[in-house]
């Protein structure tokens, strides 16, 4: 039986990428795939046999010189993020409330596929292009420079804005995981990178 699925990635090839032959081998199978992402990669995932969904965010010309690993950056990815998903979600939620998939797949880190899934009552599965955390290993412990300052004024700000937006739409606070690294990940975690070069997160598969 042919299922719709709604992927949803940054506009960034090392996200979308990894994430290409999934949707090949969805699309093979008679499936129908809608891929949300930036406007410049909307070309890419077409190529893959997606029916793009072009959305307004894109990444900073600087994103990765620019990006500091500590508790002031943490607080900046957290602002770019609230105002993305402040940008995209109208634009989801008219494409995919007419048009509703079967599941959302999406990157680990996208706060609007959460909130999409969640208003659209379907299963939501994340999609982890880089190392996957457990109980014993966390992506951030690595990346951060410094250890994160949970008391500072404006993460506390920005944790409490991106959990309002959740809660507009329903979700409880338990629900909703404003982090850029871990974000709110679903029992279902499809990572891209081989298992010989990461540990073993707990319910987990490879493609």
């Amino acid at each position: 039986m042919s299922k719709h699925f709604a992927f949803l990635s940054p506009p960034v090839y090392g996200h979308v990428n990894p994430t290409l032959p999934l949707v090949e081998e969805l699309v093979q199978r008679g499936h129908r795939v809608s891929y949300a992402t930036g406007r410049a990669l909307a070309p890419t995932v077409a190529d893959a046999g997606a029916t793009p969904v072009p959305l307004p965010t894109e990444p900073p010309a600087n994103a990765l010189t620019d990006l500091k690993f500590t508790t002031e950056g943490l607080v900046g990815i957290l602002r770019g993020a609230l105002a993305g998903t402040r940008a995209e979600l109208p634009i989801l939620l008219d494409v995919f409330g007419a048009d509703r998939p079967d599941a959302v797949c999406h990157d680990q880190m996208s706060f609007s596929a959460v909130l999409l899934a969640h208003r659209l009552g379907v299963p939501h599965i994340a999609l982890v292009p880089t190392f996957a955390g457990n109980e014993s290993f966390s992506l951030s412990s690595v990346l951060m420079s410094e250890p994160i300052d949970q008391d500072h004024p404006s993460l506390a700000e920005v944790n409490a804005e991106m959990r309002a937006l959740g809660a507009e739409l329903g979700l409880k606070v338990d629900e909703v995981d404003p982090r850029p690294i871990e974000g709110t990940v679903p029992d279902l975690n499809l990572v891209t990178i081989p298992r010989e070069f990461r540990g073993r997160p707990r319910t987990t598969t490879s493609t």
